[in-house]
């Protein structure tokens, strides 16, 4: 909404933001933490993409890059 209200109108969108905290190795891995890591790196970018849909849709193009690493 903020870029729209901002500049008119969206036409890309990155989802360029993860995180894994300290590295934890995955046995140590807690329900919270892991919690934590899924929220930001799984659900942000789905709810940004969703979002930013219905505005590419209406105008009829729009770019989504989505950034991940292993």
């Amino acid at each position: 909404d903020t870029a729209v209200k901002e500049y008119g109108t969206l036409d890309i969108l990155v989802n360029n933001a993860g995180i894994m905290d300290n590295m934890v190795p995955a046995g140590d891995l807690t329900d919270a933490l892991w919690e934590r890591v899924f929220a930001v790196n799984t659900t942000g970018p789905m709810r940004t993409i969703r979002k930013s849909l219905p505005i590419f849709i209406e105008k009829g193009n729009g770019v989504i890059i989505n950034v991940a690493s292993v």
